[in-house]
C-alpha cells in the first residue's frame, strides 16, 4: 500500500459528506474547512493493537474550496494567540503535523478556539473560528474477528466486526479496503446514506464476490467525534468541522490462488445487442440474451504506452494469446485496452471477433503488458445468471433538453423485474452525434446510483437533438459491467442558430453557428447575401469573427453540409450598430499614360472596399471591389478616364 495521509484518502481533501448531508447552503468560495486532532493505530493480530509508528499523534487543518484557486491564502491562529501559515497543497490549503506523544500534540496545538483567515476570490477575507475542547476521543478501534478476516472465502458473504466504540449516531465512522494496487475495493456509504456507519456501529457486511482470491487487502477504520455541530454560521455558504479522530489500519486476507500484485485494473464487459428509441422510449425485440463480452484493461500513471497488449484467459474464455483490438489514452497518463469481442453466437461475427458458445469462467486472466504478465484472479462472473437489460425512457423539457432518464429492469424474455441483488450500481452514458460523450454519471462513489433508484435528473443542458445513443450500465458485485445500448434514429441535419447577436461597428465580433443532427462534421458556407465588411465565416467551424467596418442590417443565407453531403440552409439577419471607424482616404491619385486612374488609399487591413465612379454625382457605377491586406492599398480604374470629359470617384467600406 503506498504511503498515505493519516486520514483516509476519501476524507482528506474531500467533502466530509456525512456532516454536510441534508444541509442547504448558499454558494461560497469555500465548501468546507476542517480542524482535526487524532491518533493512528495498527492491528496485526487478534489481540494486538499498537500505535502506527513513532509519531502517531496528528494534527490537521485544511480548507476545501469550491474550485481550485478560489482561495488564494490561508493562515491559522491557534490559542495563545500564535499565527501559523498554512501552505498550499494541489490547489487547496492544508497543514499536517505528527507528534510522538499526546503531550507534544497538545503543547503544539492546545485545546481552545482556532481562527482561520481565508483570502478568497469572491468573498474577500473570511475569519471563521472552530473550537477543540474536551479531548473527546472515542475508544481505540479493535477488529474483534481479526483471525477470521485473514481467511475470508471470496465467494461467500463476510461480516467484519469490531469492539464497541462508545460513540453515538452523530459520529462519523467509515471503513475502506484497498487492494495491492491501492484501488478502493470496499468503502462504507457516506453518513446519512443507506448502510452508513456511525459511533454505535460494530460491524460491516461485505457481500460475497466483492473480494478476489489470494489477496491481502489493506483496511482502515476511521472514527471522528465532535462535541459541537458543524458550523454554518461563521462563514455563510461553507461548513466548518472540528473533531477528535482515531484510525485503525489492518489487513483482510482471502483464500485461493494468489497472483501477486499486478499493474492496472481488469474487468469483464458484457453486452446486449443494440436497441433503439421509439420516440423517447427504449425498445428491443425479445428474447434478447447477452450477445458478446470483452476484457477491459486499464493502466494509469505510466509512460510509453504500447500500441497493443495480449490477453490470455482460462479455458472456455475465448481468450488465448489474442492481441488487443482497441487501445486509447486519456490526458496522456492512462491507457485502455480491450480484447477482441467474444461472441456467444456464430452468426454475424464482426471483423476480428471470436466465437465462444459458453460464457467466460472464473480463473486467472493474464495481460501481457510491455513483456510482463499481469495476472488477475477472477471469481466466476456468473454472466449466464445475470442477464438483465436496463431499459431507458427519456423525459424531455418543453425546450427538448433531456430533463430526466428513467428505466426499468427486464429479463431476456422481456419480463419486468425488481433490481436483483447482484447489481451494485447503475451508470448512464449519453453519447453525442459527433461521437463524443455528452453526459456521464454513476461511475464515481460520490455520484453512485443505487439499483433501487429507477430515475435520474440530468444536471446541465443536454439537447435531445444532439443525442445519438444512451448506454445503460449496471456493475455487479465483482465490478463487471453489463451494457445495454439504445440508439436514436439518425436525425435530419438542421441549423439550430435562430438569431445572430448584434454587432458594433469598429468593435471585435465573434459568434459560433450551431447545428444538430446529420453526420458530423459540418462544413459551413454562404449561399446568398454577404457578411458586413471585416467579418468572415470559417467553413470548418461555423465561426463568424472579425471587426465590422460598416453598419446596417445584412440578410445572409447560411448553408451547412455534413459529411454524408446532407444540406440545409437558413437565412439570418445580422445588425451592425453604428460606431466609430476610420473612413478610407485617397492619396497619390494620378492618371497613368494609358489614361487610367491610379491611386493609393489609406485603408484598414481585412476590410472590404468598393471603388465607384460617376459623371454627374447622381448615378454611380461600381468599378472595383477588393479586400485590404494592409493599411495602404492601391487601386486602378479598369476603364479609361477618356470615356468622359470628367469623372468623379468615391470609395466606401463594404460591397
Amino acid at each position: 500500500m503506498k504511503p498515505r495521509n493519516f486520514f483516509p484518502g476519501f476524507f482528506t481533501f474531500a467533502v466530509f459528506a456525512g456532516l454536510l448531508a441534508g444541509a442547504t447552503v448558499q454558494a461560497a468560495d469555500v465548501r468546507q474547512y476542517v480542524l482535526l486532532k487524532g491518533q493512528s493505530f495498527t492491528q496485526t493480530s487478534a489481540t494486538t493493537t499498537s500505535p502506527s509508528g513513532v509519531d502517531y499523534f496528528q494534527f490537521q487543518c485544511f480548507v476545501e474550496p469550491q474550485t481550485n484557486g478560489a482561495v488564494t491564502n490561508m493562515t491559522l491562529t491557534k490559542p495563545g494567540p500564535v499565527l501559523v501559515p498554512v501552505p498550499p497543497n494541489d490547489g487547496k490549503f492544508a497543514l499536517e503535523q505528527s507528534f510522538s506523544s499526546q503531550a507534544a500534540l497538545d503543547a503544539a496545538f492546545p485545546n481552545g478556539t482556532y481562527t482561520l483567515t481565508l483570502q478568497t476570490i469572491n468573498d474577500g477575507t473570511r475569519n471563521p473560528t472552530l473550537s477543540l475542547t474536551g479531548d473527546a476521543y472515542l475508544a481505540t478501534p479493535h477488529i474483534s474477528n481479526f483471525a477470521e478476516a485473514q481467511a475470508v472465502v471470496p465467494p461467500n458473504d463476510f461480516t467484519l466486526t469490531w469492539d464497541a466504540l462508545g460513540g453515538t449516531v452523530s459520529d462519523y465512522v467509515s471503513l475502506e479496503l484497498r487492494d495491492d494496487a491501492d484501488h478502493t475495493v470496499v468503502s462504507s456509504p457516506g453518513f446519512g446514506q443507506p448502510g452508513a456507519l456511525n459511533g454505535t456501529s460494530t460491524s460491516f457486511f461485505i457481500k460475497g464476490r466483492t473480494l478476489r482470491p489470494g489477496k491481502v487487502y489493506q483496511g482502515e477504520l476511521f472514527i471522528a467525534h465532535s462535541l459541537q455541530a458543524p458550523d454554518q454560521a461563521s462563514y455563510p455558504g461553507a461548513t466548518g468541522i472540528a473533531a477528535y479522530t482515531k484510525s485503525l489500519k489492518f489487513t483482510v486476507t482471502t483464500t485461493g490462488t494468489p497472483t501477486g500484485p499486478a499493474l492496472g485494473q481488469f474487468d469483464l464487459v458484457f453486452n446486449f445487442n443494440q436497441g433503439t428509441f421509439d420516440g423517447t422510449n427504449g425498445t428491443i425485440p425479445f428474447p434478447q440474451p447477452l450477445a458478446y463480452y470483452f476484457a477491459l484493461y486499464n493502466i494509469q500513471n505510466d509512460t510509453g504506452y504500447p500500441t497493443s497488449v495480449v490477453f490470455t484467459g482460462p479455458g472456455g474464455s475465448g481468450l488465448t494469446n489474442v492481441p488487443s483490438q482497441v487501445n486509447g489514452s486519456s490526458f496522456g497518463d492512462s491507457a485502455f485496452y480491450s480484447s477482441p469481442q467474444v461472441n456467444f453466437s456464430p452468426a454475424n461475427l464482426s471483423p476480428g471477433a471470436i466465437f465462444s458458445p459458453t460464457p467466460p469462467s472464473g480463473g486467472i486472466y493474464t495481460v501481457n503488458y510491455k513483456g510482463n504478465a499481469q495476472q488477475f484472479n477472477l471469481l466466476d462472473p456468473r454472466s449466464a445468471d445475470q442477464q438483465i437489460l436496463v431499459v431507458p425512457t427519456v423525459v424531455l423539457s418543453p425546450t427538448d433538453t433531456v430533463q430526466e432518464i428513467r428505466w426499468t429492469y427486464k429479463t431476456t424474455n422481456g419480463t419486468p423485474v425488481a433490481p436483483p441483488a447482484f447489481m451494485e450500481r447503475i451508470e448512464i452514458r449519453v453519447n453525442g452525434a459527433n461521437g463524443g460523450r455528452l453526459y456521464d454519471v454513476g461511475q464515481n462513489d460520490d455520484q453512485r446510483i443505487l439499483p433501487a433508484t429507477t430515475n435520474h435528473t440530468v444536471i446541465g443542458s443536454v439537447a435531445w437533438t444532439n443525442v445519438s445513443s444512451i448506454q445503460m450500465v449496471f456493475r455487479d458485485t465483482p465490478g463487471n459491467q453489463y451494457v445495454s445500448y439504445w440508439n436514436r434514429a439518425p436525425q435530419p441535419l438542421e441549423i439550430t442558430t435562430a438569431n445572430l447577436p448584434n454587432a458594433l461597428q469598429g468593435s471585435p465580433y465573434n459568434f459560433l453557428l450551431s447545428s444538430a443532427g446529420g453526420t458530423q462534421p459540418v462544413n459551413w458556407s454562404l449561399t446568398s447575401g454577404f457578411l458586413p465588411s471585416g467579418l468572415n465565416l470559417m467553413p470548418g467551424t461555423g465561426e463568424i469573427s472579425g471587426t465590422p467596418g460598416e453598419n446596417g442590417t445584412f440578410s445572409v443565407t447560411f448553408r451547412a453540409m455534413d459529411s454524408a453531403t446532407a444540406v440545409t440552409n437558413r437565412t439570418l439577419s445580422l445588425t451592425v450598430q453604428a460606431g466609430s471607424f476610420p473612413a478610407p482616404t485617397f492619396t497619390n491619385a494620378f492618371v497613368s499614360p494609358s489614361r487610367q486612374l491610379q491611386a493609393q488609399i489609406i485603408t484598414v487591413s481585412n476590410q472590404t472596399y468598393s471603388l465607384e465612379s460617376s459623371t454627374d454625382l447622381v448615378h454611380w457605377v461600381l468599378r472595383h471591389t477588393f479586400t485590404a491586406t494592409s493599411n495602404l492599398s492601391g487601386v486602378v480604374d479598369p476603364d479609361s478616364v477618356t470615356q468622359s470629359p470628367r469623372q468623379f470617384y468615391r470609395l466606401r467600406i463594404g460591397r
